[in-house]
């Protein structure tokens, strides 16, 4: 029976023995801890992990203390343990290591139960994500990214699942759907109830994802007109449709009007008859300008009358041959000043009345008018009007320029009629036609060139070309297409060709200028005749800045992809409306949990009153507020956000939403401290070694240089003796300049080190202010300077406790410094008693009209190795460190010293050194004891 326990417990043994090494040796941690949470067990890798040597080091410690909130395990414990029976938890949490650094753990947990079902510990595995979820953040932080950027842009854009379902829309596609991201997603283009794109649109959605092509289409819905970009779009591991609709509107109103206008340059050709001519003008301007209500009025110099070649008007009827003075009217008005005009609603009243004129036109919500001028006489002939009765924002500036230009082509035709009529003469119908044709262009804002059809040679261009290209009209007449193209030359001929084969063409080019720079153009061309040689019209436009934005989409949806930063829209009232996944993340809610829910559900209480006050009054002003915020996550835990809200606009520019996106900085902030303290201690560092190498290297080298060079010069035996003693002397001086560095260097080294001894004697400072005064007045004079001496009472001695050394060095170094940077004028030295309300000073002050300190270098003065004019400081003599010796010193006697000082005009230094415990009060003149 013995023999069998023995057996059976060697069994337990080893089978314990070898659950303990496979535990020890495993490649992730493992823990045993009690209910507590004291650690009882403990592997290698756990300790590890946590930043321990040894594991045994862990025995005994309290697993709580290594959670980064320290309550989160009684928070998990809470949740989780609840069964009766032992379950498996996996729950991600932040842990901290032994040095206090984050690390995220992904804890696999169980609870040891007794019979009754009652916990008696806890064990499980533990590994390292931290990597991991340092990727989840930066692919937050661009999946943010790319959102905020599809959902600012004023392009329609979309991106489609496999079977053309919307999975995203940006506001723009909301806005023209008239519905919500929530009743567009998630259904394919037949299933939306008043879809404007049409139940068809995703017929070529699916092609391009089939095909893996990028398709272009150009579309109208409504009244508006649309590029339509659609590509194969990878998301993750999945390919997905994107489209991009742009408005394009605009561009093909002004892709009409140039047609328009060299359409009438064809006509002005052919045309003969002006009733004919404006009927057809009148006809194709009604197809960009309201101008059902068109009229051209001709106005005769002699009989100072109206006649009207061409009416047509909805309301008002004018007979056949009708004349009129038109006296006081919008008409007149356009005509007398020589300028088109657009007179909107009650100003058409007002023109009236000003002219104390009787209304004869039928009023109008905008009446627009040109007038028609004579090229070769400058002379008004008449005035080209539309007017539109119902909408006083019908015409803008850029209409009233094109009723100018046909107003001009007008006047153009008239003459050449006039010529026909009168002379008959086909060379005046051609010079007038050509003055046609230069006028739309020489004239036209649109850069145009003119080439031969045969061999693609420039043969003319106008001034907005030259202007684009960079050359002068001769230097661009003389290239051919392939010179200004960086396209192959096949392609060019090809489009010449399909251009005279259908009379007109456009494409998309790169085009280089004359500074070898590329541009993408879009080119509309015709073909023309003259003198029976075909040529072709280009209109040429700039659309490097559209294909710029087309690739910077592309470039942010592709480095956006994986932003995860934190997102939220809110209504006016901070009600949140909208979360992207990264904010449930940062803020711990769910999207649930916070849809609906005020803004201020973060709030810390730690962040004052007056950020939020200032928050709102920069939002509502319709500005972006940027700054920084403490605010508190689902579980209690703060942290500070960088933090920016941005206003949002509709399409009628009301303020109708906020966007707010945020980082969390707490780390940030603090290495950034780190950071900026050891920059600055390591600049300050190297400043100070380079101005002690630059500074020591003038001050030692250039005395030395004189005596050694003048030890020289008086070995000469022919030098007399004035020379002799010449230079003795300057070998003197040289000598006393190295000492006074060397000095300096040892009081700055000492001060440097902390090692300023202050000796206090009783000493008068009425004496020793004059001994100084004494010893300094013959170098004063020698340099043509009055030095002077103020006392602040004849028969007064000071006495004060203070190091005499100490004191003679500060004022030494003030007086010395006034002499050496003055020129001319006086210097002053004066001193005087001051009783304060705690305690008694004397101050000091040295003061002259040398060259004194400009504003901007006041403040380093008293740095060490420093100068006031550092570009001329070898001009000045000394090691810089004299002012700085002088504040230690200053300040170690227990006083402060200053400068007031202003350029070229001198400088006033002073300081003030503490009486201490014995004074002379009674010899302080009254009107100085305060």
């Amino acid at each position: 029976m013995e023999l069998k326990n023995e057996i059976a417990d060697y069994s337990f043994n080893q089978q314990q023995n070898n659950y303990q090494n496979i535990i020890n040796f495993a490649p992730v941690g493992f823990y045993q801890s009690a209910r507590d949470g004291k650690i009882t067990m403990a592997n290698e890798e756990f300790a590890s992990l946590f930043g321990y040597t040894q594991k045994e080091l862990l025995l005994g410690k309290n697993i709580s203390d290594f959670y980064f909130d320290t309550a989160e395990r009684e928070r998990l414990i809470a949740k989780y343990d609840v069964s009766p029976k032992p379950e498996v938890k996996n729950i991600e949490v932040k842990f901290k290591k032994k040095d206090g650094t984050a690390i995220w753990i992904l804890m696999t947990s169980r609870a040891i139960k007794n019979k009754e079902g009652i916990t008696k510990s806890y064990d499980g595995f533990i590994i390292d994500i931290t990597d991991r979820k340092k990727a989840q953040d930066l692919q937050a932080e661009s999946e943010l990214q790319l959102e905020t950027f599809v959902d600012a842009s004023s392009s329609m854009i979309y991106i489609k699942d496999e079977n053309q379902k919307y999975l995203k829309v940006n506001k723009s596609i909301c806005d023209f759907f008239n519905q919500t991201e929530k009743e567009i997603k998630h259904k394919s283009d037949d299933e939306i109830q008043e879809n404007p794109f049409g139940k068809d649109f995703g017929s070529t959605d699916k092609k391009a994802l089939v095909n893996k092509e990028k398709i272009v289409e150009i579309k109208q819905f409504g009244n508006h007109i649309f590029e339509i970009n659609k590509f194969p779009l990878q998301i993750g591991s999945k390919i997905r449709t994107a489209g991009i609709l742009r408005d394009i509107t605009e561009r093909k109103k002004q892709e009409s009007i140039q047609h328009f206008l060299y359409e009438i340059s064809e006509l002005s050709f052919s045309e003969n008859s002006l009733s004919h001519y404006l009927g057809k003008i009148h006809q194709e301007i009604k197809k960009f300008i309201s101008a059902d209500n068109f009229y051209v009025a001709i106005y005769d110099n002699s009989s100072q009358e109206y006649s009207f070649p061409y009416c047509i008007d909805a309301i008002a009827e004018y007979p056949k041959n009708y004349t009129s003075k038109l006296e006081g009217s919008l008409t007149n008005l356009v005509r007398e000043t020589q300028k088109g005009k657009i007179i909107v609603g009650e100003d058409q009243e007002q023109v009236y009345a000003d002219n104390n004129a009787e209304v004869i036109e039928e009023p109008s919500a905008a009446w627009m008018g040109a007038p028609i001028i004579n090229k070769q006489t400058e002379e008004v002939i008449g005035v080209i009007a539309v007017q539109d009765y119902l909408n006083l924002n019908a015409y803008n500036e850029d209409d009233l320029k094109v009723l100018e230009i046909i107003a001009h082509n007008i006047g153009v035709f008239i003459k050449r009629v006039e010529y026909i009529e009168l002379l008959k003469s086909a060379k005046e119908q051609a010079e007038e036609s050509k003055l046609v044709y230069e006028s739309l262009f020489n004239e036209n804002a649109s850069a145009m060139i003119l080439v031969d059809a045969k061999n693609a040679k420039i043969e003319d261009a106008n001034q907005s070309a030259c202007d684009f290209y960079g050359y002068s009209k001769k230097e661009i007449c003389s290239l051919f297409l392939k010179d200004i193209s960086a396209d192959n030359k096949s392609a060019i001929l090809n489009d010449i060709s399909k251009t005279r084969q259908n009379k007109k063409h456009n494409a998309e080019y790169k085009h280089k200028l004359s500074n070898k720079k590329i541009k993408y153009v879009e080119v509309f061309s015709g073909e023309i005749i003259r003198n029976g040689k075909s040529f072709i019209y280009s209109i040429i436009n700039d659309i490097s800045h559209r294909k710029e934005a087309e690739w910077e989409i592309h470039r942010l949806n592709s480095a956006i992809n994986q932003s995860l930063s934190p997102i939220a829209v809110t209504d006016l009232n901070g009600i949140i409306i909208y979360v992207n996944p990264g904010y449930c993340y940062s803020s711990g809610y769910t999207q649930q949990e916070l849809i609906g829910q005020p803004a201020s559900i973060h709030k810390s209480g730690t962040t004052a009153p007056e950020v939020y006050k200032n928050l709102w009054d920069t939002i509502k002003s319709g500005k972006v507020w940027k700054g920084e915020m403490t605010n508190r996550k689902k579980n209690g835990e703060f942290y500070i956000e960088q933090v920016n809200i941005s206003p949002v606009y509709n399409d009628e520019n009301i303020l109708s939403n906020y966007i707010k996106v945020s980082r969390d900085i707490t780390d940030d902030l603090r290495i950034k401290d780190e950071l900026v303290q050891a920059k600055e201690k390591a600049e300050e560092s190297d400043r100070l070694k380079s101005a002690f190498l630059m500074n020591m290297s003038h001050e030692i080298r250039t005395p030395m240089n004189g005596i050694l060079g003048f030890t020289d010069l008086l070995q000469d035996s022919n030098l007399s003796g004035e020379e002799r003693d010449e230079f003795i002397d300057i070998i003197k001086q040289s000598g006393d300049r190295l000492l006074n560095t060397v000095n300096d260097l040892i009081d700055i080294s000492m001060i440097e080190a902390g090692q300023i001894k202050i000796s206090k004697t009783k000493l008068n400072i009425s004496k020793q202010v004059e001994n100084l005064y004494h010893f300094f007045k013959p170098e004063a004079e020698k340099k043509g300077l009055k030095l002077e001496l103020i006392h602040p009472s004849k028969n007064m001695d000071m006495l004060i406790e203070t190091d005499e050394a100490k004191f003679a060095s500060i004022l030494t170094n003030l007086i010395k410094n006034a002499i050496k940077y003055s020129n001319k004028g006086n210097i002053q030295i004066n001193y005087e008693y001051l009783d304060g309300k705690e305690n008694e000073f004397i101050k000091f002050s040295v003061k002259d009209e040398g060259i004194g300190i400009p504003p901007n270098k006041i403040d380093r003065i008293f740095n060490r190795f420093e100068q006031a004019d550092i570009a001329n400081s070898k001009v000045y003599e000394g090691s810089g460190i004299g002012l700085s010796i002088a504040k230690a010193y200053v300040e170690a006697l227990g006083g402060q010293i200053w400068a007031e000082s202003e350029k070229d005009k001198g400088s006033n230094f002073q300081f003030t050194i503490p009486v201490s415990t014995t004074k002379q009060k009674h010899s302080v003149p009254k009107n100085l004891q305060n």
